[in-house]
């Protein structure tokens, strides 16, 4: 078991200063099964009250999508008149994409702040946790759907057996199911440890995930990874001996074994260069406020947490500025630091920018162009310490 730190619920961004409770974030690996997972899990329910993280909120998540969806309908030939069920379906962004071809779509989303504003977009979203419950009452009133999808929420689900028995109920025959889901060994390459948090119960490979579903009679027959989220794997699947399985299971399973990440000896490997690298952070930092240069980060995020309880480095900020509105006034998990606008940094004009939203710093320095013009200082903490001035 690795110990990487104990944090607040990791999206509770509060109006007023918090006093949050903190809970561990312990990786440990079965040994059986190849499952990488967190040894203290907290309900969803507990994480999903007043939850602000919206799908459109993710810098280019939406192309993505739209892309993907595109891919789905051509490679299985989906049809106009198709029925399209997405489980933990958020703000609705991905089923717009198959409603825009006239494919009826259902969502099933737990938070309420997401679910209503994807109704008021006209995606006919369930305000509920997915359930057997649920999968029958989506059969009863519709129909067996064509095509089921989870996009980044199996990581998120704390009973796995209920949800995959649930699963099961709406499938047939025909049936294909879509899931997505974070990929740490290409995401573990870029030292991406900030995105384990206690919304990722789990942390999936093909290998794992494979095992897992044949226990409810579900094939992989299609799989591909991209960088998508700092890394994902994507798996096409469909109720046993129904679908054939193409070359791409085998070419990244065999790949997983080659490079021995289900084997302690690649998380300690791990584990040891990320304690390298927090202490450079730390003491580069550290070197910048002795120097009286004032510190801002740029980035509100779940990940934004993680990192700020592991690294620390939340003492020398003075604000933390982010482009999404849900965000501004709000107070950091634990820390409180304050979360203004972007428009911030142009008017207090800081020394330092640490770039906190790392996976997003070309987007972020391409928008925010006229702060280095400005001579402010941009720091990109990972993969590797790198710095961006005019």
């Amino acid at each position: 078991m690795h110990t990487i730190a104990s944090t607040p619920l990791e999206d509770k961004y509060t109006r007023k200063p918090n006093k949050l409770p903190k809970y561990p974030l312990d990786l440990s690996i079965c040994e059986k099964c190849s499952l990488v997972q967190l040894a203290t899990l907290v309900s969803p329910k507990i994480s999903y009250k007043d939850y602000l993280y919206q799908s459109k909120t993710t810098v280019g998540l939406d192309g993505h999508y739209k892309q993907y969806a595109k891919q789905i309908i051509e490679k299985l030939n989906i049809s106009k008149n198709s029925f399209i069920v997405d489980i933990g379906s958020n703000d609705g962004s991905f089923l717009t994409h198959f409603k825009e071809k006239g494919m009826q779509v259902i969502g099933i989303e737990p938070s309420n702040g997401p679910a209503k504003i994807a109704n008021q977009n006209g995606i006919k979203t369930m305000q509920t946790f997915f359930s057997k419950e649920v999968a029958r009452c989506v059969v009863k009133n519709y129909r067996k759907p064509d095509l089921i999808c989870a996009n980044y929420m199996f990581a998120n689900i704390k009973n796995l057996e209920n949800f995959l028995l649930a699963v099961v109920e709406l499938m047939d025959a025909k049936t294909v199911i879509s899931i997505q889901t974070g990929y740490h060994p290409l995401q573990w390459k870029k030292m991406m440890f900030d995105y384990v948090y206690h919304e990722h119960f789990y942390y999936f490979t093909l290998t794992s995930l494979q095992k897992l579903l044949r226990k409810y009679s579900i094939n992989i027959f299609h799989a591909e990874t991209n960088d998508q989220k700092g890394g994902s794997l994507k798996i096409l699947a469909s109720l046993q001996k129904s679908k054939e399985i193409s070359h791409s299971v085998n070419r990244i399973l065999k790949k997983e074994k080659k490079d021995n990440i289900h084997i302690k000896s690649y998380y300690k490997s791990f584990f040891r260069k990320l304690k390298i690298l927090k202490n450079q952070i730390e003491n580069k930092i550290k070197s910048y406020k002795e120097s009286n240069l004032s510190i801002i980060g740029f980035g509100a995020s779940h990940s934004t947490t993680t990192f700020l309880h592991a690294i620390k480095i939340a003492q020398y900020l003075d604000f933390i500025a982010d482009d999404n509105s849900l965000k501004h006034n709000t107070h950091s998990p634990g820390f409180n630091i304050r979360v203004l606008p972007s428009g911030a940094i142009y008017k207090l004009k800081p020394n330092i920018v640490i770039i906190l939203g790392w996976q997003h710093a070309k987007t972020i320095l391409a928008r925010h162009k006229k702060l280095l013009d400005q001579g402010i200082k941009f720091f990109v903490p990972l993969p590797k310490l790198k710095s961006y001035k005019k």
